[in-house]
């Protein structure tokens, strides 16, 4: 595969044994988003906000800083009560993909399998997670825009640049109606703030009730482990290729 961090670019990944989902304009995929415990987007709407984030030139800077004393039910992580992934590429399985936009405006869109989305190399990702008991690495500087969130299975990994303890997370009041594009408070968010960088929104989870989030949707995640299982894939990939060329 085409490996890119360009802005405004869409990937969508069918289940592909440990792909490496590069965002890419020619990647295209019969796989639509699925149901799960989260929230219940319907295919139509996941496209208008692809369309809303291609045509998006840039994003203003006030729209992803969101003061705590704006939301309600808001409460901090106990970082004692967070865990450690141990194995990451066992997390990632045979049937999951590892889905790394890199940096700028992006929209990635998981399917089926047990996905980890790197969504910590700065600018502002639009994700939609899908089936699966997936695994969203956030960062500084990066905002996430997430559907499809399933608290009962789906994780948030922080790396060593984004502490528990300078988290937030509350639900957004705003009751603005802006449909796909509500802001990122919107009394229909579950919404995860860093206060050590100027109250930045590293999250945005779509229909998703704070009440429902706990220790048990946060994870550390080693950066060395993250960075082998990234090269790991792309060889695979790789080889992949070779052996495709090959037989035809």
């Amino acid at each position: 595969m085409n490996m890119s961090s360009n802005s405004s670019t869409v990937a969508e990944h069918q289940d592909s044994q440990h792909s490496f989902g590069v965002i890419d304009t020619q990647l295209t995929s019969q796989s639509s988003s699925g149901n799960s415990q989260g929230s219940s987007i319907q295919h139509s709407d996941v496209n208008k906000a692809l369309d809303q984030t291609l045509s998006s030139s840039s994003i203003d800077e006030a729209f992803l800083h969101v003061d705590p004393s704006q939301l309600k039910d808001t409460k901090t992580l106990d970082p004692k009560a967070i865990q450690t992934e141990s194995n990451l590429a066992e997390r990632l399985g045979d049937d999951g993909d590892l889905l790394d936009p890199g940096s700028g405006d992006n929209t990635v869109i998981g399917a089926g399998g047990n996905d980890i989305i790197v969504g910590n190399g700065g600018g502002f990702n639009t994700i939609t997670t899908s089936e699966g008991r997936d695994l969203i690495i956030l960062g500084v500087e990066t905002t996430n825009r997430i559907f499809d969130f399933d608290p009962n299975q789906d994780q948030f990994g922080l790396t060593d640049d984004l502490k528990a303890e300078n988290l937030v997370l509350g639900q957004g009041k705003d009751a603005t109606k802006a449909g796909i594009d509500q802001p990122l408070d919107s009394e229909n968010n579950a919404v995860l703030i860093d206060r050590s960088r100027e109250n930045h929104v590293v999250a945005s989870l779509t229909f998703v009730d704070a009440q429902q989030l706990s220790e048990r949707n946060f994870i550390n995640v080693d950066p060395q482990q993250l960075s082998d299982l990234s090269n790991d894939t792309q060889l695979f990939a790789s080889q992949q290729a070779e052996n495709s060329e090959q037989s035809e």
